[in-house]
């Protein structure tokens, strides 16, 4: 069992949204463990998908706004920034991967998060994991 860790997990749902796999699995590691949870990122284009509800989307947006939260003892959600849409574009995910490893950087100097195992339950964007400078990383499929 993985005890007295800092662990960053990066999610392919929002915290609150959808209650699966990664809450599940991270509430059960913050008994011994100090968990920053990723919530999945969102898009201006988000509030038109359909893929997710506007309500959604604006309870996203206003959390990444608000900064992280505590949702559960010893586990904090953080909203990342928006992102920008049409994925497909090398230049767009690049600048997504800055934006979102710059976002994450911060974020563990802000909470002083030390010697990372980095869950990533979202294998299209490993890169993600560099901010966090993991000494071990995991990834899961999320099925």
């Amino acid at each position: 069992m993985i005890e007295g860790r800092d662990i960053v997990c990066q999610s392919f749902v929002t915290w609150d949204d959808h209650w699966g796999t990664p809450q599940q699995l991270m509430c059960r590691f913050a008994a011994r463990n100090r968990i920053f949870f990723i919530d999945q990122p969102i898009s201006p284009l988000s509030l038109f998908t359909g893929i997710r509800s506007r309500a959604s989307v604006r309870r996203q947006y206003h959390r990444w706004r608000a900064g992280p939260r505590e949702v559960a003892k010893n586990v904090w959600a953080g909203a990342p920034p928006p992102v920008f849409p049409v994925r497909n574009l090398w230049i767009v995910n690049r600048l997504n991967g800055w934006i979102l490893r710059r976002w994450l950087s911060r974020q563990i100097s802000r909470f002083g998060l030390r010697d990372v195992v980095y869950w990533n339950f979202q294998p299209q964007s490993p890169g993600l994991a560099r901010a966090a400078r993991p000494v071990l990383s995991v990834r899961s499929a999320s099925w």
